[in-house]
């Protein structure tokens, strides 16, 4: 099976081939070895007729990962663009040295970058494409380092409403305070006040209660994306 990569990146070629030699996603033998030329042709064939020759063209570098036994190419097709190309023939292998490969690239802002940030941006999801066919058998989203930012704009909505609860809540507490309430429910009379304050109480504790509720999904659910590796893989 195979899997391809895509990323926008302006990291220069020679920084890229000393970040992958780090992390243990090169070859140990020369580029120029006949075994990696092999493998390499190996993955320049399984590339579709009409888009081998920009394959071979902006073809950069031989990559493995042994832990996986992975091979896989680098093309440059632009000057701030960067496609990988993994093959493996167990489909779990090859999950995993995408998950690898991914990880690693995220945190490279860290060592590489200038301003803290990844100096990879993935620009579409994973193509894992059928052993010897050019069709989709599955797809994989990159998953975003920052996993919070993630969790808040997929849960928009129950955050909007821990906000709003939590405002509710807290104006209908300071109502309830003797020197605040008392000035204001004396206008409604001594029969309503004690009616008026036990409502604007129980409203006020609802409000917080669903806050809270919304607030603790919200952050269950950040527990469950933080776990999560790299990549989520899909059939859709």
């Amino acid at each position: 099976m195979r899997a391809i990569i895509k990323c926008d990146s302006t990291i220069d070629i020679d920084v890229l081939e000393a970040f992958l030699s780090t992390k243990n996603l090169w070859p140990a033998l020369p580029q120029d070895h006949p075994e990696v030329q092999r493998r390499r042709q190996e993955l320049l064939d399984t590339i579709a007729p009409e888009d081998r020759a920009l394959a071979e063209s902006t073809l950069l570098y031989t990559i493995y990962h042994d832990g996986t036994k992975t091979w896989g190419i680098i093309n440059r097709p632009s000057k701030h663009s960067y496609t990988f190309r993994l093959k493996n023939p167990v489909a779990i292998k090859l999950q995993s040295a995408c998950q690898k490969l991914v990880a690693d690239m995220q945190t490279a802002g860290g060592t590489y970058g200038t301003d803290g940030h990844s100096l990879f941006t993935f620009t579409a999801p994973i193509d894992v494409l059928e052993p010897g066919k050019d069709d989709h058998a599955y797809f994989g989203e990159v998953m975003p380092q920052q996993r919070l930012q993630m969790v808040v704009q997929k849960r928009r909505t129950e955050a909007m409403v821990g906000i709003c609860a939590a405002a509710v809540g807290v104006i209908m507490l300071l109502l309830t305070i003797p020197p605040v309430g008392n000035q204001l429910l004396a206008l409604l009379g001594p029969n309503w006040m004690p009616w008026v304050r036990g409502l604007l109480e129980r409203l006020s504790s609802s409000a917080f209660v669903t806050a809270i509720v919304s607030w603790l999904n919200i952050f269950f659910f950040w527990l469950d994306i933080r776990r999560r590796p790299a990549i989520r893989w899909s059939l859709e």
